[in-house]
């Protein structure tokens, strides 16, 4: 059996570098050509043949696919990275912080580093892999529709796919630390837009408008009181309406009105019945108001960790890290992860690993800095959980 420390602590210094290229590098949204190239150019250099579902991301598989699962087909887990990074400006102040608008203030920047270093171990052991690993380079992940377009386009197929796998990093959690939760894990997300198109008019004539505006405060009320009204009070959901534009001018009636905001729920029936009834609403308002109106939604379902994944791959965890420094979470976080679209039809786990400490900036702060002392150890239990998993 293959001592992934050993293994991972000889490639921390190129784990460190290839973070640090690739934080120097922040790429935004579903196009990343600099950071697919580098990834891809390592990836080739270890002996792997990329591939894409979408042109846009990356994959490896590895393994005999000898063993198989209960159904037949080659027993297969998928290990996610994502690798986008966020239009913020990074303020750290480190001597490789990244120089533009854009800034890896998420750690994706450590989640490709890390993978690259699993797929590396990985190759070097690839006769004791007797089932498949995929290892995932995913775009898109704050934007919340790149794990969705890639399961679209067959990820989860060919081979079949039997348990996913993906971590987060965590600044302001101790470091070297795993932190998991058990069932919901992170909350569902959708991201709504509403806009209503009416008839405009000098506000002396009202009786010549279709008032937009009105549709758009109403709809406003309406979703107000949807959570408090609808969802159980053991159940939890938070429904917020950041941005609300109507009009140019002060006397007169808008033609247009928008409205943008997001939803947040940790149970997938929840999620649909909360949905479902916003577009209700935005329909009769627009009735009511004469006006057209639509709702567009782009969402992220509630990541649920599997129990029995989870005890076997913290398992794994804790020969490496030791289980005193494994943590299971009483609650899901509030924030939303797009893996969540890899573990709909199979058993997944997302956990946390600490890269700082409890006083430190969380993620998304434009001054965050991550440590890098530890992070041979994600990687290593990586390996060892994946490695493990295969002969479970």
């Amino acid at each position: 059996m293959a001592d992934f420390v050993a293994l991972a602590k000889k490639y921390e210094n190129e784990l460190i570098e290839n973070r640090r290229w690739l934080h120097q590098h922040p790429e935004v949204g579903m196009d990343l050509p600099e950071t697919m190239e580098f990834i891809r150019g390592k990836l080739i250099e270890m002996g792997y043949e990329p591939k894409s579902c979408l042109g846009q991301d990356l994959y490896v598989e590895i393994g005999s696919g000898r063993k198989k699962a209960s159904d037949g087909e080659p027993r297969c887990i998928l290990y996610r990275a994502d690798v986008d990074a966020l239009p913020i400006k990074e303020e750290s102040g480190l001597p490789y912080a990244a120089k533009g608008e854009n800034g890896h203030l998420c750690g994706h920047d450590i989640h490709g580093a890390v993978a690259l270093t699993v797929a590396k171990m990985l190759m070097e052991h690839r006769d004791e892999i007797d089932g498949i690993v995929k290892i995932v380079f995913q775009p898109g992940e704050e934007q919340s529709n790149g794990a969705e377009r890639m399961v679209e386009q067959g990820i989860m197929k060919n081979p079949k796919v039997h348990a996913s796998m993906a971590m987060h990093v965590r600044p302001n959690a101790e470091n070297g630390q795993i932190r998991y939760a058990l069932g919901p894990a992170a909350a569902a997300i959708d991201f709504f837009d509403v806009y209503f198109h009416g008839v405009t008019a000098h506000s002396s004539m009202p009786e010549k408008a279709k008032d937009p505006l009105l549709a758009a405060a109403n709809t406003y009320q309406a979703f107000d009181g949807l959570v408090r009204r609808e969802i159980s009070a053991f159940n939890s959901a938070v429904l917020a309406v950041g941005i609300l534009k109507a009009g140019t001018a002060p006397n007169s009636i808008p033609l247009d009105a928008e409205m943008h905001g997001t939803l947040r729920s940790y149970s997938n029936d929840d999620q649909k019945h909360l949905r479902d009834r916003m577009r209700e609403i935005v329909k009769a308002q627009a009735q009511m108001a004469q006006v057209e109106g639509r709702i567009d939604f782009v969402w992220t379902p509630v990541i649920m960790n599997d129990a029995e994944l989870c005890r076997q791959l913290s398992g794994s965890f804790a020969k490496v890290i030791g289980g005193e420094n494994i943590v299971i979470e009483e609650k899901p976080v509030a924030s939303s992860d797009d893996f969540a679209f890899f573990g709909m039809d199979v058993p997944a786990m997302l956990f946390w690993y600490g890269v700082g400490s409890p006083e430190g900036h969380a993620i998304h702060h434009p001054q965050v800095v991550m440590k890098e002392d530890k992070l041979y150890l994600a990687a290593a239990a990586i390996a060892t959980a994946i490695t493990d998993w295969m002969n479970m």
